[in-house]
């Protein structure tokens, strides 16, 4: 498993045979300073780790704050796989 925070560190753990990666975005993340992802960014470079057999994995490591629940099970919405 291997921590990425950019594209470049994404690519790099896919290419060195990681089996899984984790990542954060840009909300709802304790490193939101950090670059991190977006989704359709995230979503490219997931699909691309699937055919290598890579997993991602996105870090939700934050407090929710009153007021943010319903935006936090929107983003778990978009990040789940379609059935």
């Amino acid at each position: 498993m291997a921590p990425a925070g950019d594209k470049a560190s994404y690519l790099a753990a896919v290419a060195a045979g990681a089996d899984a990666i984790y990542v954060g975005l840009k909300h709802f993340s304790a490193r939101m300073q950090a670059k991190n992802f977006s989704i359709s960014e995230l979503a490219a470079l997931a699909s691309l780790a699937r055919e290598q057999g890579t997993k991602t994995y996105v870090a939700m490591n934050t407090l929710v704050k009153p007021g943010d629940p319903e935006s936090a099970g929107r983003l778990i919405d978009r990040l789940s796989p379609a059935p």
